[in-house]
């Protein structure tokens, strides 16, 4: 999971580069299709071409919708808004996946974590020194974000040992691919250089990379134990 974080905090930090000089609902397709084209190769090197199907397909949906919502708001919010406050608002997530483990996953979590949690977030609010003064209205793509993506969390523990982790990891991309393509002709600009040309695949390559390892976190582990894992995200950032 720690892992997986270094990815992402890389992915947003890329994606606010390239959301320099391109659209974001563009960075945001390349993310999910360059990602999808990366996993379903990975699997059909290994001889797995039907990586696609899963047992649970409403879920898995629902899970690349929330997927979707998180990566558009948080590349939106990422044009208006400085790297330290959207990171701050996304530490209320091991807060909310601790809050939802228990009546969706049976995962109860006791007072002393929920309050180390509290204190966590906290902490950081402090240390970046975020105020009410600070508030934007991008802020408020930023919890929606934050949101999307606790459920994004929740989900992929309660479908864990359902499918495969590279059918998990397809299911993921294949709802930004699909929603998002629509309204390519419409948005699309040619990167202006070369180098924007290349740091607007880095996101597809690190979500690829990032959300394997996260797949497996929560293969491995409660939701609401590794969540927290969350704030090691801040070193990186």
């Amino acid at each position: 999971m720690a892992a997986a974080l270094f990815c992402f905090a890389a992915l947003d930090t890329s994606a606010k580069k390239a959301g320099q000089t391109l659209p974001p609902l563009q960075i945001a397709w390349v993310r999910f299709a360059g990602a999808a084209a990366i996993i379903y190769a990975a699997a059909a090197t290994g001889g797995n071409w039907t990586v696609w199907k899963t047992r649970r397909p409403g879920l898995n949906a629902l899970r690349s919708l929330l997927l979707l919502g998180s990566t558009v708001f948080n590349f939106i919010a990422l044009r208006k808004l400085q790297l330290a406050q959207t990171m701050t608002i996304a530490f209320l997530s091991p807060m909310l996946v601790a809050l939802g483990a228990g009546p969706l996953l049976g995962e109860w979590v006791g007072w002393r974590r929920l309050a180390a949690i509290a204190v966590g977030f906290s902490g950081v609010v402090v240390a970046m020194g975020v105020g009410a003064g600070d508030f934007e209205p991008a802020m408020l793509l930023s919890i929606g974000s934050t949101a999307c993506f606790a459920g994004y969390s929740l989900l992929t523990r309660m479908i864990a040992g359902e499918d495969s982790t590279m059918t998990s990891l397809l299911w993921s991309t294949l709802g930004g691919t699909v929603a998002l393509a629509p309204a390519l002709p419409w948005i699309w600009k040619t990167p202006p250089t070369l180098a924007s040309f290349d740091v607007m695949w880095f996101p597809a390559i690190l979500a690829a990379i990032g959300h394997w390892l996260m797949i497996r976190a929560h293969e491995r582990a409660p939701a609401s134990k590794i969540a927290p894992l969350v704030y090691t995200e801040l070193l990186w950032m």
